[in-house]
């Protein structure tokens, strides 16, 4: 009887493990390729577009949208590039350049200084005049603590140990680390600006810094009518499939697809996918990191995508 029993409860979990396992799948699965046609086209952008891109990090801003940003400047749009973050709190670059385990405050700083020029490279591969790039450097790592915690009260870096930007090519300089101040920083950059168009990442993106870049976006957008597509970085299983894949397009998370959101795709020329891999490829200090390099290279596919929430 014991065994019976046994066998009985041996069969049950391995029926709802299979189940947990298909659902599991299922559920953090990528729309199929087949399906893409059901995603619409986004305009290709024009001469008189003015278009904004916000990155929280060197190198966001080419995973996400470099074809866009190039095809922009090949039909003589007006780009701009704000760059919120310098990436200076990427431990393994840090650790790696400068060949020690305690890091210090001041390699973080130069870890962001070599990001900054990496990027300044990436975009000028794209096409963009260095002029146009913007550098607000304030702390990677901690965009969400500035929209609550730290909204007023300066907000002091894990990593340069500081409250301040140490960089001297901040767009802003000595501008304390608080949430308004980010806000006055992007209002003041889109007054002058007047973009008709903002590119940034999602909300809905897990790493806290990107998630909190969108809600940075929409307060100082509020009342403007500013068109804003948002990009995915981070989520789970995306880009898929990670690697140099060229023939293959972006599909964006089946979980996400199916809410109530508005996915658009931008097709790449071959052309353009190479000139994007050649600008993804100015990330050295990133592309050392094994996982790092696959999930760049992950963002090398026939199309980009971008939602609307």
């Amino acid at each position: 009887m014991k065994k019976i029993k046994k066998r009985y409860i041996l069969t049950i979990a391995i029926i709802l493990g299979v189940i947990g396992f298909f659902f599991y799948g299922w559920y953090y699965q990528n729309l199929p390729e087949f399906a893409m046609p059901a995603i619409s086209q986004i305009s290709s952008p024009s001469a008189t577009d003015r278009i904004l891109v916000l990155a929280p990090h060197p190198d966001d801003e080419t995973l996400g949208a470099g074809g866009y940003i190039h095809q922009a400047i090949q039909n003589q749009a007006t780009v701009k590039v704000v760059i919120v973050t310098n990436g200076d709190g990427e431990r393994f670059s840090a650790s790696k350049s400068f060949r020690k385990v305690m890091v210090k405050p001041k390699d973080y700083i130069q870890t962001g200084n070599s990001r900054q020029q990496e990027s300044t490279n990436a975009l000028k591969t794209l096409g963009l005049n260095e002029e146009n790039i913007i550098f607000l450097g304030f702390p990677d790592g901690g965009l969400k603590s500035l929209l609550t915690k730290n909204w007023t009260n300066p907000y002091k870096s894990n990593y340069t140990k500081v409250s301040v930007s140490p960089y001297t090519n901040s767009y802003f300089p000595d501008v304390s680390y608080t949430g308004q101040n980010l806000t006055a920083n992007l209002t003041s950059i889109i007054n002058d600006f007047k973009p008709t168009i903002i590119l940034t990442t999602s909300s809905i993106d897990l790493h806290p810094d990107h998630a909190a870049l969108a809600q940075f976006a929409k307060n100082a957008t509020a009342g403007k009518n500013i068109k804003i597509n948002y990009y995915l970085i981070h989520y789970r299983h995306f880009p898929y499939p990670k690697g140099l894949v060229l023939a293959r397009n972006l599909t964006p998370p089946l979980r996400l697809f199916l809410q109530n959101q508005t996915w658009q795709q931008f097709e790449l020329d071959n052309q353009t996918e190479q000139l994007k891999l050649a600008a993804i490829n100015q990330y050295q200090s990133q592309l050392k990191e094994p996982f790092l390099k696959s999930l760049m290279q992950g963002f090398v596919k026939k199309n980009e995508l971008f939602v609307s929430i």
